[in-house]
């Protein structure tokens, strides 16, 4: 069985289950392949890090903040 490697769903049908890239061979629903990133060859670890030395985050690079917690919430969590 294969399995997707976006979504660990498993790829249905005798042939034709779904996508594979020829180059890192990872394999995606049809449905799936949109939200893939295009990362063949890319180790993602170091990208991380080299990024955090430039102080780029997931945050920053899409503009989207942390959610801030009020501090009722807080005391309530407590």
């Amino acid at each position: 069985p294969t399995f997707c490697d976006h979504c660990g769903s498993l790829l249905w049908g005798l042939y034709n289950q779904g996508l594979q890239c020829t180059s890192c061979h990872t394999n995606v629903h049809r449905r799936c392949e949109q939200h893939c990133p295009h990362l063949c060859g890319v180790n993602q670890s170091k990208l991380a890090r080299e990024l955090s030395k430039l102080g780029l985050t997931a945050e920053v690079l899409s503009g989207k903040k942390k959610r801030e917690v009020p501090k009722e919430e807080e005391e309530e969590e407590e």
